[in-house]
């Protein structure tokens, strides 16, 4: 049986080797080391439901300009 987490999540960045996510309010910033390259992104709501996929060239995106989604909690894909 997996082990309890025993601190909460509260970091509004996220970061691998390679990469890093920034939150805030919606918008998504990535690593600058993936600016004016092309990524596709997709977005899922917690059902895993496809919510939106675009092609975007930018290194931010705001889910609700770009997406049309609600406020909320979804899964963001991001592929170079």
């Amino acid at each position: 049986m997996p082990s309890a987490v025993k601190e909460p999540v509260t970091k509004r960045t996220f970061q691998s080797p390679g990469m890093s996510v920034k939150k805030a309010a919606g918008k998504i910033t990535l690593d600058p080391s993936f600016a004016g390259k092309t990524k596709s992104v997709a977005v899922y709501d917690l059902g895993g439901k496809l919510v939106g996929v675009k092609t975007l060239s930018k290194n931010s995106m705001d889910l609700q300009k770009d997406f049309g989604v609600p406020n909320g909690v979804y899964v963001v894909k991001v592929k170079l």
